[in-house]
């Protein structure tokens, strides 16, 4: 700080502080700006896909297209709806897994089956997963049920 003077300013001088980069908005404030309202409006967009996604539901041509490719990779599942639910993970109603295509009745049905993740354990290239639950599992009755079926059933 400078001491002060008995000097007067001109008012029609200004403050002195015209040229100063402070005075002045640079690019990198400019910069800032548009950085802070990009992050917001992807937020406020992400939230909406969230409500979005929890109420209306995953569009039922993706669900049916995912359901068509894990077919090629030979899990054949039938799911009627899939939805978010924000406090448990995804939720998939009307779930009924399948040993062949063939089949009538399937390994595993239940009325609602929650995959529940962690997208932090993404970072350390994990799978995320961190659980299932069911509800009104039901297991199909044949004697020659695979281990895996035999095992979601007892959970």
């Amino acid at each position: 700080m400078s001491a002060p003077t008995s000097r007067r300013r001109n008012p029609s001088q200004g403050s002195g502080n015209e040229d100063s980069p402070a005075a002045v908005p640079g690019v990198s404030w400019k910069v800032f700006h548009f950085v802070r309202r990009v992050f917001a409006t992807s937020l406020f967009v992400l939230f909406l896909v969230c409500i979005y996604l929890s109420v209306a539901g995953v569009p039922a041509g993706l669900v049916q297209k995912w359901v068509s490719q894990l077919h090629t990779r030979g899990v054949h599942v039938e799911v009627a709806r899939i939805h978010l639910d924000l406090l448990s993970g995804f939720a998939a109603d009307g779930f009924r897994f399948f040993d062949s295509p063939d089949r009538r009745v399937p390994m595993l049905e239940a009325d609602r089956i929650i995959l529940s993740f962690n997208p932090l354990e993404w970072f350390d290239r994990e799978a995320g997963l961190t659980g299932r639950r069911s509800r009104a599992p039901r297991c199909g009755s044949t004697p020659a049920a695979s281990w895996k079926a035999a095992r979601a059933c007892r959970t």
